[in-house]
């Protein structure tokens, strides 16, 4: 069983040599993430259970989840400054939490870089169901998805060009993903909003514009031969010259 103390993360070494999927919650409710952190034990997962964004970042560093459980009300670091810590440093897919339930909360969760968004109060049973649906649009095995000079390894989440890491967010690393996994073909907004950020995301506005633009902006600044392309009036695409697409 995961401890906290004064920052420090520690696992046994059972825990340590699992294969489970490995959650990070940070939640400053103790009620509330004790059932939910309950729960996701009862659902066959590991778990780091932290307070506040202090000791949910220590465990980050320390720990390399599969999945972040973020309750953006924490009180002693602004949640989404450390959503944007997170976004910033890893492409861990943020599964974010709030008592504020207005659309712009929502949005802006999720324009930040949250893979999904769940109003409070929720259901710890609810909870793991769409942590278990974030887990499932996780990749598995040794696929190398190869686009020009990009190199994406789905099952690690590392993408890179000319050999060089990029820094992907989550949500722009899912998407990178998806283009390159059906070459060729353009997808509407609406296509990309159910496949990437799922069927129960509300994505209003211009976040799937935001989340494209800064993907082609990284690109572009890593010296990627740039294929997100746009067609008016429809979506996005890869302009592709070749790709390689293969198990490795």
């Amino acid at each position: 069983m995961s401890m906290e103390s004064e920052g420090h993360v520690s696992f046994t070494a059972s825990e340590l040599a699992s294969t489970q999927a490995l959650v990070l919650v940070i939640d400053h409710v103790d009620a509330n993430r004790d059932a939910l952190c309950g729960a996701l034990r009862g659902a066959g997962m590991l778990v780091i259970d932290t307070h506040g964004g202090v000791t949910g970042m220590t465990a980050l560093r320390e720990r390399h989840p599969d999945i972040i459980i973020l309750n953006l009300d924490i009180p002693d670091l602004i949640g989404l400054d450390v959503l944007r810590r997170i976004v910033r440093t890893t492409s861990v897919p943020v599964l974010t939490l709030s008592a504020h339930t207005d659309l712009a909360t929502t949005l802006t969760a999720l324009n930040t870089g949250a893979s999904g968004f769940v109003p409070l109060p929720a259901a710890p049973a609810e909870l793991v169901a769409r942590t278990r649906a974030q887990l499932r649009r996780m990749p598995s095995g040794s696929e190398v998805l190869r686009v020009e000079n990009l190199e994406l390894r789905p099952s690690k989440r590392l993408a890179s060009c000319d050999g060089r890491p990029l820094p992907l967010t989550a949500l722009e690393f899912d998407l990178l993903v998806f283009l390159a996994r059906k070459p060729r073909r353009i997808f509407t907004r609406d296509e990309i909003a159910r496949q990437v950020w799922g069927q129960d995301v509300r994505c209003g506005g211009n976040t799937i514009d935001v989340h494209v633009a800064s993907l082609r902006a990284k690109l572009s600044a890593a010296g990627a031969a740039n294929p997100v392309r746009t067609v008016r009036g429809i979506g996005y695409g890869l302009n592709i010259q070749t790709l390689d697409q293969r198990g490795a």
